[in-house]
């Protein structure tokens, strides 16, 4: 469970929060401390019905330029399947790549890592740090044998809606094609 503990907003320290609830829902309150058990939570609750393989999707998006991407293509009445779970953190910088892991190995089947385009970034380099990580840790990542395919990263501003509409639409049709990613727990099997 996620216990926020900065804003003081949620009832006695526990789950729910009055003022941030929707943000809580789908993602990590911006306010509180990130830890692991949320995005379990967050994957966890990806109840897609059906016989049929549906693939479950976790985004890690930048909170100035993705994140209002996806809010634009909500405004422009644009779909895209809702097999993806927006997980909103300030800026790509912070992004830890083990939470990359973590949703893979808690069930998602392909991950997406977006922010703002290069230049752009409201914390000055945040995105050419999360670019640098990401050459090194994409191929740490095929040399531990997993599939990359899975992993996605992205530039998306807040201006383009239809791209992130078009782009999230591509990464489900793919990862349903691919099918239920189960390495990950063939990988930790091994261990």
């Amino acid at each position: 469970m996620h216990y926020c503990n900065q804003c003081g907003a949620g009832k006695n320290g526990g789950t729910a929060c009055d003022v941030y609830n929707y943000i809580l829902l789908t993602s990590f309150c911006l306010y509180a401390k990130m830890d692991w058990s949320s995005l379990l939570v967050v994957v966890a609750n990806m109840n897609v019905q059906g016989t049929v393989f549906e693939p479950k999707v976790v985004a890690f998006v930048c909170n100035w330029c993705t994140y209002l991407g996806a809010d634009l293509a909500g405004t422009s009445r644009l779909e895209y399947p809702p097999n993806l779970r927006i997980i909103r953190l300030p800026c790509t910088g912070r992004i830890d790549f083990n939470l990359v892991v973590k949703a893979l190995e808690n069930g998602a089947d392909a991950v997406l890592v977006s922010g703002c385009h290069p230049g752009d970034c409201h914390y000055s380099s945040g995105n050419f740090h999360a670019r640098r990580r990401w050459i090194l840790f994409r191929e740490l990542l095929h040399t531990l044998g997993f599939d990359t395919e899975r992993i996605h990263f992205s530039w998306i501003s807040a201006a383009e809606g239809a791209k992130f509409q078009k782009f999230v639409t591509e990464i489900i049709e793919k990862a349903r094609s691919r099918g239920p990613y189960t390495a990950m727990q063939e990988i930790t099997a091994a261990d």
